[in-house]
């Protein structure tokens, strides 16, 4: 479960990336003001290791790793 804050409602990009930058999943949505998630399953990730998570609004963007074990 990915879970982040928005100031305001609006449009998000949430992108999974694996260390070298390729991108493994997009998701888009509109989400909510205050805390939103996203559930992602094990098996759209491949292996095990460090993945980074990138989301994106109109106005801001941020990104943190997460670690998948096997």
């Amino acid at each position: 479960i990915v879970g982040f804050n928005l100031a305001k409602a609006s449009t998000a990009t949430l992108t999974i990336m694996d260390v070298s930058g390729k991108v493994l999943r997009v998701i888009e949505g509109d989400y909510a003001k205050g805390y939103n998630q996203e559930v992602i399953n094990r098996g759209d990730l491949s292996g095990a290791g460090v993945l980074y998570y990138q989301l994106s609004t109109e106005t801001e963007t941020a990104t943190r790793k997460m670690v998948i074990l096997d």
